[in-house]
């Protein structure tokens, strides 16, 4: 049987930015509800993938690779920010970005990159977690 991962192409934020979030949001932790993940795994999701098999990965990353090749550092700013499903049963929390209109096209350019086999792709359309 043939293996496979799920797959997605993010932005992290640089360390500064999330030691920061991290920073705010410290104070907040005693709440009852979400689950708290660690600064490592915040990121801006640019594109999805789904299931990929593990044969086709190394290909996959260095495809996308060569969009990130040779770009400048994006300039990202927290925007705002809120919970799902609402306030009092909040399982999720997510930060806002405003990017200045680079983020779209990015993710565009990423997903340009994959292969039609691979699966279902949703770029343009970016989840921030």
């Amino acid at each position: 049987m043939m293996s496979s991962v799920r797959v997605f192409v993010a932005v992290q934020p640089p360390p500064e930015v999330a030691l920061h979030l991290e920073e705010f949001l410290e104070p907040r932790r005693d709440v009852e509800g979400p689950r708290w993940s660690s600064p490592s795994g915040w990121h801006v999701t640019l594109a999805f993938a789904g299931a990929v098999r593990e044969r086709v990965l190394e290909p996959l990353v260095d495809r996308v690779a060569s969009v990130a090749r040779g770009r400048s550092p994006l300039r990202l700013e927290v925007a705002g920010g809120g919970c799902f499903p609402d306030v009092s049963r909040a399982k999720v929390l997510w930060a806002g970005v405003s990017d200045g209109g680079v983020l779209a096209p990015l993710a565009g350019r990423c997903a340009r990159r994959w292969p039609w086999s691979v699966g279902r792709r949703t770029a343009g359309r970016s989840c921030r977690t």
